[in-house]
């Protein structure tokens, strides 16, 4: 019987996919259906709520994990844009897809990425905070690649 090994294991990433979504609209959906089928897989998969410790620093162990993925799955769902944690992952994912070979696929889960484009506009003078500046920026990037739409599956 032939086992499966994880792409990670032989190429010194930790994870196959990090998986970002809003947990609100998809964790109890299609976002553990999503991760559920890819470990069964046999791909390694990062998810906040399985691979952080508690009393970790969440943004520090997010990025940990954003570097340490092949790629990066990125579930956008109707509300993603509310989630500051879930646009400080757009932030990261993108930045270090820039430097490196970090591959994105953008899911656009009952959302389309026009709404989401506007939804980023919309957000750009509300975003003060230095760090919070190239959210929106980031998030029209990853909108505007080509992605998987979803909406009745």
């Amino acid at each position: 019987m032939a086992t499966q090994t994880s792409l990670s294991s032989n190429s010194g990433y930790t994870y196959d996919v990090f998986l970002s979504f809003r947990g609100l609209d998809t964790r109890k959906s299609f976002a553990d259906h999503l991760y559920k089928a890819l470990k069964k897989a046999g791909v390694e998969t990062f998810r906040d709520d399985d691979e952080i410790p508690r009393g970790e620093n969440i943004n520090s162990e997010l990025e940990r994990a954003i570097k340490q993925s092949r790629m990066s799955i990125i579930i956008f769902s109707k509300d993603y844009t509310s989630s500051s944690a879930c646009l400080y992952e757009v932030d990261t994912i993108l930045k270090h897809s820039k430097n490196s070979k970090h591959g994105i696929l953008p899911v656009f889960y009952h959302v389309e990425p026009a709404e989401l484009k506007q939804q980023a506009r919309d957000l750009a003078p509300v975003l003060t905070k230095e760090h919070q500046k190239g959210w929106s920026k980031a998030l029209q990037e990853v909108a505007s690649m080509a992605g998987m739409p979803l909406k009745d599956q």
